[in-house]
């Protein structure tokens, strides 16, 4: 009775955390700063609406440019490995994140994070590593969409991809249960994961806390990261000077990250 207490008691306060993350995700959007701006000057246009419009175009400028965001990205993006040839895996961890479940159409939507499994595929048909494992179910507030890595599996065996070295772990939602359970799931089959070589594959934005969370877990990973979103430097015009969409997207995701981090170090997660 008591376990059962505190096991619904977790839950809950598991449950406040996953809405509550949602909800500054949200919140930490350029966009809506600068909409809100916008709102205060045309607000107090009689008073000081000059000042805030020019307060927005500022804030506008700066997490608009692409050179200001590049840098910071830098700065945080875990750097990128080289597979030599010869070398051998024993399981690679492939974080979900990839698609968006056409509910009308019922079929999966690709977007970029696919380049985490795309990069992953050549090592696993080639021999490099011996067990893929996919790991993540649904990441939306509300439980509503399909099991991602259940979609993942279906997709490729729907185009007759040999999946029979692939493990699959559909329950989680964040990153820290995609560590919890991908270990509960390697114990369930009476694995040592301590003793295995284990190379965890996300991107490169994300591998900081993944990284953290799996170690938390005890499975020491060597991290490979895709979709880069900081290259060579670019000192062209549009690049320093002009603001732009993606930039604003890429602030959105990099505080996503950082307040992601700090939460989970709170949270005991890292």
């Amino acid at each position: 009775m008591n376990l059962s207490f505190r096991l619904d008691k977790y839950s809950i306060f598991a449950g406040m955390f996953f809405l509550l993350s949602k909800i500054l995700h949200f919140l930490l959007t350029p966009v809506i700063w600068i909409f809100g701006l916008l709102v205060i000057a045309l607000w107090k246009r009689k008073s000081s609406g000059k000042k805030w419009i020019i307060i927005a175009i500022t804030t506008l400028f700066i997490f608009g440019n692409s050179f200001i965001v590049d840098e910071f990205f830098r700065a945080y993006e875990v750097k990128a490995t080289q597979i030599a040839p010869d070398e051998h895996f024993d399981y690679i961890i492939v974080l979900s994140g990839m698609i968006a479940w056409d509910q009308e159409y019922q079929r999966a939507n690709f977007h970029g994070n696919i380049d985490r499994l795309l990069q992953s595929l050549p090592y696993y048909i080639e021999g490099i590593a011996d067990t893929l494992i996919l790991t993540g179910g649904d990441g939306t507030a509300f439980q509503v969409e399909a099991k991602e890595s259940e979609v993942l599996i279906n997709y490729l065996q729907s185009i007759d991809f040999p999946t029979e070295r692939i493990l699959v772990e559909s329950s989680s939602r964040n990153t820290h249960e995609n560590a919890q359970f991908t270990k509960n799931l390697l114990e369930s089959r009476g694995i040592d994961f301590q003793s295995k070589k284990i190379l965890l594959v996300t991107s490169a934005l994300h591998m900081r806390r993944s990284l953290a969370c799996f170690e938390k877990q005890g499975i020491h990973c060597i991290p490979y990261v895709t979709n880069r979103t900081s290259g060579p430097r670019k000192f062209i015009p549009d690049h320093l000077l002009i603001p732009n969409a993606p930039a604003l997207h890429s602030w959105r995701a990099l505080m996503h990250e950082w307040v992601g981090f700090v939460s989970y170090k709170i949270m005991g997660y890292i």
